[in-house]
């Protein structure tokens, strides 16, 4: 039987777009330290929630996780030795991860993982379906943000199975939220986790990641009573929820499968929830060798109207571009760069002369976040440079832009014409755009939106956007080998990182 969601399902749209959504159904989170801290139930009072390997299941959570090493689990009914037999979903190396087993010992076992990484410092719902027609890998499909995945890896240092054997899983196992297989502690916070005994299909869970509409991100949706579910905890939403000594989660379904905390305080109840926040994290740079290149997209040149604009924070002194391209003295585009503390754009003029160059009255590497803007309109004959909104403006005259260099975009850094970069920007970046028109001055007042980044796409002026990285908000935004770190929200220039380290995405964000 299939869930009754009574909501409509529309076309999904990636939650990387979205602008911040109404108020959301959740405003609180259980966090957990990846050591020693779960919620559990013991075996013999849990109720219907331990699946054969004919049953189909789902399970659907939201994670924020800080932790991409090893495989942390954050839901499971898994026995920690012999044959291991039972169910366990979680990440492995900051992805999605499953472990079903009949009998570890005789290889009877499945073990997948999806290939890029996610949920790490941001919000993201993930769902595990099994069918339980084959009793193999063929009968899971995985979802990150409602959005089914694709084909399972096979990543290196780590032993991958897809056999189950014809044999039961059930092996008596606690039911555990926050901990999985082999003592496998889940670092992050989790909210609305809910257990179902059949296996959703694709319009079901992308319900349940419930958009509040085109370009909203999702946030959790009020379940209750909904057919074949058989465990839902708010995660400090409940009433009565606490992590305290003596206290409980409270199953909501109605099965009454609460579950006692261990090792934890009250406090591990925390304000933090999916759809509360729009823009959690921020990329660092070193001002060494880090680097983002999002290539040379022929919309980057050209001799048309365009912005640049990128939020940046820094404390150093010196040169360092923010945000362009630049390759030489003789063949500029156009950069934006930090000289001293102020803020200046260069654009090689289209006669092939000096470059014409805006310059900011005040400094701004104070150690705050700004945002600065870039446009030139070639109607007006204008290169304008925009600080915090038009707290900090300067207009040149231009007659016209020359758009053939080769180089690079680069973020945080400049391309020094021969595959490296130079003149790295000590700080940190976020929500870098680009578009085919210039901002006006009460566009760019809108972009700053008092000093709070507004999503590009939902901006008056989104219609010219062609470029936008999230700089770690995007849903596969990862500092991983052999996938880009940035994505490229609105077009194809994905963002690739150089000599950049996990950490450099963080929460520190305008």
């Amino acid at each position: 039987m299939a869930i009754r969601l009574g909501i409509g399902v529309g076309a999904h749209r990636d939650a990387a777009t979205a602008g911040p959504p109404p108020g959301p159904f959740d405003s609180k989170s259980v966090e957990f330290d990846g050591v020693n801290e779960m919620l559990s139930r013991p075996s013999a009072s849990v109720t219907g929630i331990y699946p054969d390997w004919t049953d189909p299941w789902t399970v659907n959570a939201w994670v924020r996780s800080t932790e991409r090493s090893g495989a942390t689990m954050f839901f499971g009914r898994q026995l920690t030795a012999g044959t291991m037999r039972g169910f366990s979903v979680g990440l492995y190396v900051g992805a999605p991860f499953v472990f079903i087993s009949h009998d570890t010992s005789a290889a009877y076992y499945i073990q997948q993982s999806q290939t890029q990484t996610v949920a790490y410092g941001r919000w993201v719902m993930l769902t595990f379906k099994y069918t339980g027609a084959t009793g193999s890998a063929a009968d899971i499909t995985m979802y990150i943000n409602g959005v089914p995945q694709g084909s399972f890896p096979q990543p290196s240092g780590f032993t991958w199975w897809d056999r189950l054997g014809a044999a039961s899983i059930q092996g008596g196992a606690d039911l555990t939220l926050g901990m999985g297989s082999n003592l496998a502690y889940f670092n992050g916070k989790m909210a609305d986790c809910s257990f179902w005994s059949v296996a959703l299909s694709d319009a079901e869970v992308t319900a349940l990641y419930n958009s509040a509409g085109a370009g909203q991100f999702g946030q959790p949706l009020d379940i209750s009573g909904y057919a074949n579910l058989e465990g839902w905890w708010r995660m400090g939403d409940g009433a009565g929820d606490d992590t305290g000594a003596g206290g409980e989660v409270f199953d909501q379904s109605g099965n009454g499968n609460d579950v006692a905390p261990s090792n934890m305080t009250a406090s591990n109840i925390v304000s933090n929830s999916p759809g509360s926040f729009w823009n959690n994290v921020s990329c660092g740079f070193d001002g060494v060798d880090e680097r983002v290149n999002v290539g040379n997209d022929a919309s980057f040149s050209g001799t048309g109207d365009f912005t640049a604009a990128a939020w940046f924070k820094t404390s150093a002194g010196g040169t360092a571009d923010i945000f362009g391209k630049w390759a030489g003295l003789g063949s500029r585009d156009w950069v934006l760069f930090l000289n001293s503390g102020a803020i200046q754009g260069y654009m090689q003029d289209g006669a092939g002369g000096v470059p014409f160059a805006g310059t900011s009255a005040s400094t701004y590497n104070d150690g705050a976040w700004h945002l600065a803007v870039m446009t030139f309109n070639s109607t007006a004959g204008e290169l304008t440079i925009d600080l915090d909104g038009g707290t900090d403006r300067v207009t040149v005259a231009v007659a016209s832009r020359m758009g053939s260099s080769g180089s690079d975009v680069m973020i945080a850094a400049r391309d020094n014409g021969s595959g490296g970069g130079t003149s790295h920007l000590s700080g940190r970046v976020d929500e870098p755009a680009f578009w085919s028109s210039a901002l006006s001055a009460s566009e760019i007042v809108e972009l700053y939106n008092g000093g709070a980044p507004v999503s590009p796409v939902t901006h008056s002026a989104n219609a010219s956007l062609l470029h936008w990285w999230r700089m770690g908000d995007n849903t596969f935004d990862s500092v991983a080998s052999s996938q880009a770190a940035c994505f490229d929200v609105v077009g194809s220039s994905d963002g690739w990182q150089s000599n950049m380290e996990n950490s450099d995405m963080g929460e520190d964000v305008p």
